[in-house]
């Protein structure tokens, strides 16, 4: 329902969860913490690709391979 929208107060798209896998980016940053383990169960294709999550909050974490500094 989101999707095609914006996200208010900073006009970050919202995009399919398709996305991911078609643009591969070398990480993702997961603001919605408290949805990251479903997040990263319906990414696995992303992640077994070797793609990391950043995780900001409650500490700043990576789900998956390393992010280099």
């Amino acid at each position: 329902m989101k999707q095609g929208r914006y996200a208010p107060g900073n006009r970050l798209p919202i995009l399919s969860p398709d996305t991911l896998l078609e643009r591969r980016p070398n990480a993702v940053l997961l603001l919605t913490w408290n949805f990251a383990g479903e997040i990263v169960r319906q990414q696995r294709d992303y992640m077994d690709g070797g793609g990391p999550c950043i995780v900001p909050v409650p500490r700043v974490h990576t789900i998956g391979r390393e992010v280099p500094v």
